[in-house]
């Protein structure tokens, strides 16, 4: 099946992720399924943007390196970092890689970096300890698990758990790790690696990662309707959504299929909508692969208050 996620959608199974009374589709003139998804967030969104948007500054323990030539806000972000490390917060070890790195950017990394600690500041406000866990196991303050892209869909940093073991952490120790790989993988180097850092948390079951992050296809921006959904009711659905490495079969109803369509997922407070549909008859995807294409969206339409759709998804 062809996925695409236009504008607001993915299309072959398409999931479109918008404002709820404004989902819209786009018209198709393949006959191949798809699933599509729709995602719109306001130009005013409180989460990072890309060009054109002062980026909140680095803690001052990166190197100034090749990052000096860049213009960055200060934000409350860096603090949040620099208690921890001033509070001689011990991290497990970095370990880069060279492979996950090709295809890395340094500037496309601090951005993805910035999104990260942003959002992790806005969970500071409320809370320093924080639990991590499955999904489909409860309500936590992070779900597991969770990806943060860099506006231009090159740099992702995951964050999640090495099995399905519950753990809790702190903002201070995410935070800090994230600094540690940026700083020594991906600021580095010569060329920018990737890396990770395992067995965070107080139970050791939390693993981070930078890697690049391979888009076979783009997600097409458009221009915004009038109006989009908030910013935290879109935030709200992407960490609600269902994930699963298993592929499932998504069809028209009627058609036996796994998951049947049109399907709509909504924001806590149902202001922001994904609706997965196809042309049918059936097609084969896994959710973690539609997770990842509506984070892509939402990363590089979405945050500029502009829907997106994006193609290629499914077999």
């Amino acid at each position: 099946m062809l996925l695409r996620i236009p504008f607001l959608a993915i299309y072959a199974t398409r999931v479109s992720l918008a404002a709820s009374s404004l989902v819209q589709r786009a018209a198709q003139s393949s006959n191949i399924p798809e699933i599509s998804n729709e995602f719109v967030i306001p130009s005013n969104s409180t989460q990072a943007t890309s060009s054109g948007t002062a980026l909140p500054s680095l803690p001052s323990v990166i190197s100034s390196g090749s990052l000096s030539n860049l213009s960055l806000a200060t934000s409350n972000t860096s603090e949040l970092v620099l208690n921890g490390t001033a509070a001689g917060l011990k991290l497990p070890a970095v370990v880069c890689d060279e492979e996950k790195g090709e295809g890395l950017t340094v500037q496309s990394c601090i951005q993805a970096y910035n999104v990260m600690t942003s959002y992790l500041t806005r969970l500071s406000h409320t809370r320093t300890k924080v639990t991590i866990g499955t999904r489909s196991q409860g309500i936590f303050d992070i779900p597991d698990r969770i990806r943060f892209l860099s506006p231009q869909g090159i740099c992702a940093i995951d964050v999640g758990l090495a099995y399905d073991q519950a753990d809790s952490t702190t903002t201070i120790e995410l935070a800090s790790a994230a600094t540690a790989l940026l700083n020594q993988c991906v600021e580095g180097y010569a060329e920018p690696q990737g890396g990770e850092i395992v067995s965070l948390g107080e139970k050791r079951q939390i693993d981070m990662e930078f890697h690049f992050n391979p888009m076979i296809t783009l997600p097409q921006c458009k221009n915004p309707p009038p109006t989009g959904p908030p910013a935290q009711s879109c935030l709200s659905l992407l960490q609600s959504m269902p994930l699963g490495r298993s592929e499932q079969s998504f069809g028209l109803r009627g058609s036996n299929a796994d998951v049947e369509l049109p399907r709509a997922l909504h924001g806590a407070d149902g202001r922001c909508t994904l609706t997965l549909n196809t042309r049918g008859p059936i097609d084969w995807v896994t959710w973690d692969d539609i997770y990842e294409a509506v984070v892509e969206i939402d990363a590089i339409c979405v945050r500029q208050g502009i829907r997106g759709v994006r193609a290629n998804l499914g077999e």
